[in-house]
């Protein structure tokens, strides 16, 4: 698992502020794979196991990162920020936005 991990985000590495580090990418794996695998949270919209989510989210992962500065373990409200932002872009966010501002 640990060789499989190092080549699908390897490729991230020269673009990264920060140095690679394999043992914080498999924490940040562990992170993103909870969100979709896990029966106690309750499920992101449109994220379903069957329907390729991992690879969703390892995408956004891969793009986002970069832009972070940093891995999830420091940057886990801003990455999830994003990732929500980017994953699921609708006009129901923009409301959702509005209202949470509205309620304060």
């Amino acid at each position: 698992m640990r060789e499989y991990l190092n080549l699908e985000f390897r490729d991230v590495a020269p673009v990264l502020p920060f140095d690679y580090n394999l043992e914080r990418i498999i924490d940040d794996f562990v992170l993103l794979a909870v969100f979709v695998g896990n029966d106690f949270l309750p499920n992101l919209p449109d994220l379903h196991i069957h329907e390729n989510a991992l690879e969703r989210l390892f995408e956004v992962y891969k793009n986002v990162l970069p832009s972070l500065g940093e891995t999830l373990q420091n940057m886990s409200t801003t990455f999830l920020t994003v990732l929500h932002r980017r994953l699921f872009e609708r006009e129901w966010y923009d409301q959702y936005e509005a209202l949470a501002a509205h309620n304060g």
